[in-house]
């Protein structure tokens, strides 16, 4: 590959507000400014909502060295609203033109990375069809506990994705491929297994209780 030195990162959450791939897309930016590689970002709620924003779209990926899509788990794959952004991409390339490198990121509310798989095989497939090189993806959970917050706010939470980000930041600037370190740190889990459920659930009576729903929760309106 040559070396890269504009990204174009988009962040393929469909809420508004404060994302925490919002919060991913800025990291990596940030990183890539201080090593010398521009990037500019977009949202996939605000490209497709006109014309205008999908020509945006299309006219930045044309421009970037390197497509970044940084995305939430809806489940085991991306969100709909994501898809499309992709499914236009891809027609608008029709698998012609200059193969730039492109990198998938996800981010789940599952405690193990592991349950991106198929939705990074679905962004493989996209390069594939839409005439992009993969180089590479990577996947962390426990995104829903970051909240859209800056990841160095979060300290240790976001240890291992910060230290993915660097070294992905890193790679883009050389032009290299996402390195198998990088995958393999992001995937790395802060807690014990077993202590993950209970803080879950520790995570999950707060919330209720901020909503004022606490003492409703085990309600059974309809129960005989």
């Amino acid at each position: 590959m040559n070396e890269p030195r504009r990204g174009f990162i988009l962040t393929g959450s469909t809420r508004g507000g404060r994302t925490t791939s919002q919060s991913v897309g800025e990291y990596l930016a940030e990183r890539l400014a201080k090593r010398g590689a521009q990037s500019e970002a977009m949202r996939v709620r605000s490209a497709l909502k006109s014309e205008r924003g999908i020509a945006g779209m299309l006219a930045a990926v044309e421009r970037a060295d390197v497509f970044v899509l940084v995305f939430p788990l809806f489940i085991s794959n991306l969100p709909a609203l994501t898809i499309r952004a992709l499914e236009i991409i891809s027609e608008r390339r029709n698998g012609d033109g200059e193969r730039k490198p492109f990198i998938a990121i996800c981010q789940g509310g599952y405690p193990e990375a592991r349950q991106s798989e198929a939705a990074l095989a679905v962004c493989r497939q996209f390069a594939r069809e839409a005439g992009f090189e993969w180089v590479g993806g990577l996947a962390f959970g426990g995104g829903s506990v970051i909240g859209g917050q800056p990841l160095e706010k979060m300290g240790v939470m976001t240890k291992y994705p910060r230290q993915a980000l660097d070294m992905i930041a890193e790679a883009i600037a050389c032009g290299q491929p996402v390195p198998d370190e990088a995958v393999e740190t992001a995937a790395k889990l802060l807690l014990p297994t077993w202590l993950i459920p209970p803080i879950l659930n520790a995570v999950m009576l707060l919330r209720l209780h901020q909503n004022g729903v606490l003492k409703s929760f085990r309600a059974r309106p309809f129960a005989r």
